[in-house]
């Protein structure tokens, strides 16, 4: 199981159909239908109830539904984190700067105010209190 087989079921669920959500996840409606039924077999029990209408969640769908929405946003979640920690160069928090002058940083953390001072250069960091 992927992270698209929990994407194309929920779009499945939330837009009650094939076709729709096919549209929306910009897949065609063989394939979604296709990865359902994959997915489907690979738990080894029905999510949804294929009807004239369109789909309806069975008591297993439902549950899988609401694990999947949180296994999505944890995914979604752990992907900011990393960004966010690779946007900052391993820098965990961001900080006003209050000023700068030769390479020196003044910042007052919100959790701690300060102020402290910070050296970054090429070779690391140093912090003063």
């Amino acid at each position: 199981m992927e992270l698209r087989h929990l994407r194309y079921f929920v779009g499945v669920a939330e837009d009650g159909g094939f076709s729709r959500a096919a549209r929306r996840l910009r897949i065609a409606q063989p394939a979604l239908s296709r990865q359902i039924r994959q997915l489907e077999e690979e738990i080894g029990v029905a999510l949804l109830e294929r009807t004239r209408d369109g789909v309806r969640l069975t008591t297993a769908g439902e549950g899988f539904l609401r694990e999947a929405r949180a296994i999505l946003e944890r995914s979604e979640s752990a992907m900011r984190t990393a960004r966010d920690g690779d946007a900052g160069n391993g820098v965990r928090e961001r900080f006003p700067i209050l000023g700068n002058r030769d390479g020196w940083n003044v910042f007052i953390p919100a959790r701690d105010p300060g102020p402290w001072v910070i050296r970054v250069s090429g070779l690391g960091a140093m912090i003063l209190r």
